[in-house]
């Protein structure tokens, strides 16, 4: 896997800051040709760089008003297939393997408390490698950057 140079690291910290800005926005505050930014972005998404372009989303605005964080403990050997599972599950957002208390972590969006109980004694216990979990609802967010 190639490291970024500085030129590709701005470039990417430009678009994740303003991704709406244009070849020719992002060529002048860089001091390159906008060309050169075009060329440099179909590179990117070619060797992976760039996974792919995603709008930054108030969940409010689709009426999804809760998000929750749910720390999950899964038997031994157990946390790939169940993070895949998890992952196709149109109310997780993102999926992490950690180490500490948790072998998962996931964020749920969903409408209410209602769908967060079906999300979570419906769908959820059909995975039988579940072991527990822990529900966190998110009060306020200070802070809500890129997809990693």
């Amino acid at each position: 896997m190639a490291i970024l140079d500085d030129r590709d690291k701005k470039l990417v910290e430009l678009m994740l800051k303003k991704g709406k800005m244009t070849c020719r926005e992002i060529g002048e505050i860089l001091g390159i040709p906008t060309s050169t930014v075009h060329h440099r972005i179909k590179k990117l998404i070619k060797n992976g760089a760039i996974k792919r372009f995603v709008p930054v989303v108030d969940y409010k605005k689709m009426d999804l008003n809760l998000f929750s964080i749910i720390g999950i403990k899964v038997k031994h050997g157990a946390c790939e297939s169940v993070s895949k599972k998890l992952a196709d599950f149109e109310e997780v957002m993102c999926v992490f393997a950690t180490n500490g208390i948790f072998d998962i972590v996931i964020g749920v969006t969903v409408k209410n408390m209602d769908a967060l109980s079906d999300f979570t004694y419906k769908k959820m216990a059909t995975i039988k490698e579940i072991e527990s979990m822990e529900q966190m609802i998110v009060m306020k967010v200070y802070k809500s950057a890129a997809v990693l």
